[in-house]
Protein backbone atom coordinates (compact mmCIF):
# COMPACT_ATOMS: atom_id res chain seq x y z
CA UNK A 1 0.00 0.00 0.00
CA UNK A 2 1.40 3.44 -1.06
CA UNK A 3 -0.57 7.04 0.06
CA UNK A 4 -2.20 8.75 -2.34
CA UNK A 5 0.20 11.17 -2.97
CA UNK A 6 3.14 8.82 -3.75
CA UNK A 7 1.00 7.13 -6.10
CA UNK A 8 -0.04 10.58 -8.20
CA UNK A 9 3.88 11.20 -7.93
CA UNK A 10 4.71 7.82 -9.49
CA UNK A 11 1.58 8.23 -12.38
CA UNK A 12 2.67 11.53 -13.09
CA UNK A 13 6.73 10.13 -13.34
CA UNK A 14 5.05 7.32 -15.64
CA UNK A 15 2.75 10.04 -17.74
CA UNK A 16 0.59 6.81 -17.82
CA UNK A 17 -3.44 6.63 -19.14
CA UNK A 18 -5.47 4.70 -16.82
CA UNK A 19 -5.89 2.04 -19.18
CA UNK A 20 -2.32 1.21 -18.90
CA UNK A 21 -2.46 0.38 -15.43
CA UNK A 22 -4.60 -2.77 -16.16
CA UNK A 23 -1.19 -4.16 -17.57
CA UNK A 24 0.78 -6.48 -15.06
CA UNK A 25 4.22 -4.40 -16.63
CA UNK A 26 2.63 -0.98 -15.90
CA UNK A 27 1.65 -2.32 -12.59
CA UNK A 28 4.95 -3.11 -11.11
CA UNK A 29 6.64 -0.65 -12.87
CA UNK A 30 4.20 1.76 -10.82
CA UNK A 31 4.52 0.03 -7.74
CA UNK A 32 8.73 -0.20 -8.00
CA UNK A 33 8.50 3.17 -8.17
CA UNK A 34 6.67 3.83 -5.43
CA UNK A 35 8.46 1.24 -3.67
CA UNK A 36 5.82 -1.12 -3.26
CA UNK A 37 6.28 -5.30 -3.25
CA UNK A 38 2.98 -5.49 -4.87
CA UNK A 39 0.39 -3.34 -6.98
CA UNK A 40 -3.61 -3.99 -6.89
CA UNK A 41 -4.53 -3.72 -10.68
CA UNK A 42 -8.23 -3.87 -11.46
CA UNK A 43 -11.15 -3.69 -13.64
CA UNK A 44 -14.60 -2.98 -14.15
CA UNK A 45 -16.95 -4.62 -16.70
CA UNK A 46 -20.32 -3.41 -17.04
CA UNK A 47 -23.08 -4.72 -19.07
CA UNK A 48 -27.31 -3.27 -19.48
CA UNK A 49 -27.51 -6.07 -16.48
CA UNK A 50 -25.02 -6.67 -14.28
CA UNK A 51 -21.52 -5.20 -13.14
CA UNK A 52 -18.16 -7.34 -12.29
CA UNK A 53 -15.03 -6.38 -10.74
CA UNK A 54 -11.29 -8.13 -11.37
CA UNK A 55 -8.78 -7.45 -9.30
CA UNK A 56 -5.12 -8.87 -9.58
CA UNK A 57 -2.05 -8.75 -6.99
CA UNK A 58 1.12 -8.36 -8.92
CA UNK A 59 4.24 -8.79 -7.17
CA UNK A 60 6.60 -5.59 -8.44
CA UNK A 61 9.94 -7.39 -8.33
CA UNK A 62 8.80 -10.18 -11.07
CA UNK A 63 5.87 -8.73 -12.60
CA UNK A 64 4.06 -12.23 -12.07
CA UNK A 65 0.51 -12.04 -11.16
CA UNK A 66 0.19 -13.81 -7.29
CA UNK A 67 -3.58 -13.43 -6.89
CA UNK A 68 -6.88 -12.90 -9.13
CA UNK A 69 -10.25 -12.74 -7.66
CA UNK A 70 -13.48 -11.14 -8.83
CA UNK A 71 -17.03 -10.44 -7.51
CA UNK A 72 -20.11 -9.53 -9.68
CA UNK A 73 -23.73 -7.92 -8.90
CA UNK A 74 -26.38 -7.09 -11.22
CA UNK A 75 -27.45 -4.18 -8.66
CA UNK A 76 -25.87 -1.15 -10.12
CA UNK A 77 -26.43 1.48 -6.96
CA UNK A 78 -23.67 3.17 -5.13
CA UNK A 79 -24.88 0.81 -1.63
CA UNK A 80 -23.92 -2.64 -4.04
CA UNK A 81 -20.42 -1.51 -5.30
CA UNK A 82 -19.14 -0.47 -1.83
CA UNK A 83 -20.22 -3.62 -1.29
CA UNK A 84 -18.46 -5.33 -4.49
CA UNK A 85 -15.48 -3.59 -3.17
CA UNK A 86 -15.41 -4.77 -0.08
CA UNK A 87 -15.89 -8.29 -1.31
CA UNK A 88 -13.02 -8.04 -3.28
CA UNK A 89 -10.83 -6.44 -0.33
CA UNK A 90 -11.61 -9.75 1.32
CA UNK A 91 -11.68 -12.06 -1.17
CA UNK A 92 -8.36 -10.14 -1.90
CA UNK A 93 -7.05 -10.66 2.10
CA UNK A 94 -8.38 -14.00 2.05
CA UNK A 95 -6.33 -14.80 -1.00
CA UNK A 96 -2.56 -13.90 0.86
CA UNK A 97 -3.25 -14.28 4.55
CA UNK A 98 -0.63 -13.92 6.89
CA UNK A 99 0.97 -16.87 7.92
CA UNK A 100 3.87 -18.33 10.46
CA UNK A 101 5.11 -21.69 9.79
CA UNK A 102 8.07 -23.88 10.66
CA UNK A 103 11.80 -24.57 8.62
CA UNK A 104 11.55 -28.32 7.96
CA UNK A 105 14.37 -29.16 6.03
CA UNK A 106 17.17 -27.02 4.55
CA UNK A 107 19.36 -27.55 1.16
CA UNK A 108 21.92 -25.12 0.65
CA UNK A 109 19.25 -21.99 -0.19
CA UNK A 110 16.58 -23.77 -0.50
CA UNK A 111 14.22 -24.37 2.25
CA UNK A 112 11.04 -26.56 3.01
CA UNK A 113 8.39 -25.24 5.29
CA UNK A 114 5.37 -26.58 6.88
CA UNK A 115 2.85 -24.64 4.68
CA UNK A 116 0.75 -25.62 1.82
CA UNK A 117 -1.49 -25.33 -0.22
CA UNK A 118 -4.55 -25.77 2.24
CA UNK A 119 -2.72 -22.99 4.12
CA UNK A 120 -3.07 -20.49 1.25
CA UNK A 121 0.60 -20.69 0.37
CA UNK A 122 1.01 -19.55 -3.07
CA UNK A 123 3.49 -19.81 -5.43
CA UNK A 124 6.05 -16.15 -5.99
CA UNK A 125 5.31 -14.72 -2.26
CA UNK A 126 7.77 -13.42 -0.29
CA UNK A 127 8.65 -14.64 3.16
CA UNK A 128 10.47 -13.64 6.44
CA UNK A 129 12.98 -16.09 8.03
CA UNK A 130 12.91 -14.96 11.91
CA UNK A 131 14.03 -16.73 14.81
CA UNK A 132 13.51 -15.53 18.78
CA UNK A 133 15.37 -13.57 20.45
CA UNK A 134 16.32 -12.15 23.74
CA UNK A 135 13.63 -12.49 26.28
CA UNK A 136 11.47 -8.64 27.23
CA UNK A 137 10.84 -8.81 31.08
CA UNK A 138 9.08 -6.44 32.86
CA UNK A 139 11.15 -4.12 34.86
CA UNK A 140 9.54 -4.50 37.48
CA UNK A 141 7.89 -7.65 38.05
CA UNK A 142 10.64 -9.11 36.23
CA UNK A 143 8.01 -11.40 34.09
CA UNK A 144 8.65 -12.57 31.00
CA UNK A 145 6.03 -10.10 28.54
CA UNK A 146 8.00 -11.89 25.80
CA UNK A 147 10.98 -11.73 23.32
CA UNK A 148 13.20 -10.14 20.68
CA UNK A 149 12.49 -11.55 17.03
CA UNK A 150 15.52 -11.68 14.85
CA UNK A 151 14.61 -11.47 10.99
CA UNK A 152 17.78 -13.37 9.22
CA UNK A 153 16.43 -13.48 5.47
CA UNK A 154 13.67 -12.84 3.07
CA UNK A 155 12.93 -15.85 0.51
CA UNK A 156 10.60 -16.48 -1.88
CA UNK A 157 7.77 -19.53 -2.56
CA UNK A 158 9.38 -21.64 -5.43
CA UNK A 159 6.90 -24.46 -5.13
CA UNK A 160 3.88 -25.52 -3.05
CA UNK A 161 2.16 -29.07 -2.44
CA UNK A 162 -0.55 -29.35 -0.08
CA UNK A 163 1.11 -30.11 3.21
CA UNK A 164 4.52 -28.52 2.08
CA UNK A 165 6.46 -26.11 0.36
CA UNK A 166 9.50 -24.81 -0.87
CA UNK A 167 11.74 -21.27 -0.14
CA UNK A 168 14.44 -20.12 -1.69
CA UNK A 169 16.65 -17.17 0.36
CA UNK A 170 17.16 -14.08 -1.63
CA UNK A 171 17.97 -11.61 0.91
CA UNK A 172 19.90 -12.09 4.00
CA UNK A 173 20.54 -9.93 6.89
CA UNK A 174 23.28 -9.08 8.68
CA UNK A 175 25.25 -12.24 7.07
CA UNK A 176 23.26 -14.24 9.18
CA UNK A 177 22.71 -18.09 8.63
CA UNK A 178 19.27 -19.15 8.14
CA UNK A 179 19.01 -22.21 10.70
CA UNK A 180 16.43 -25.17 10.64
CA UNK A 181 15.03 -24.34 14.04
CA UNK A 182 13.96 -20.43 12.26
CA UNK A 183 10.25 -20.01 11.59
CA UNK A 184 9.15 -17.83 8.55
CA UNK A 185 6.16 -15.87 8.12
CA UNK A 186 4.72 -14.75 5.17
CA UNK A 187 4.83 -11.08 3.86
Amino acid sequence: MVEREQLERVLQELNLASSKLTEEKTAARAGRLASAEGSVMGVVFENPHALEAIASVVDTETSEILLTKDVFSEDKSLAALQDMAEGLSYKLRQGLPLLEGNIIRSEEKSYFLDLGTKDGVLTGQKVLFFREGPEIRHPATQMVLGHEWEIVSEGRIESVEEDISRARSIKTYNKTTIRDTDQIMTK
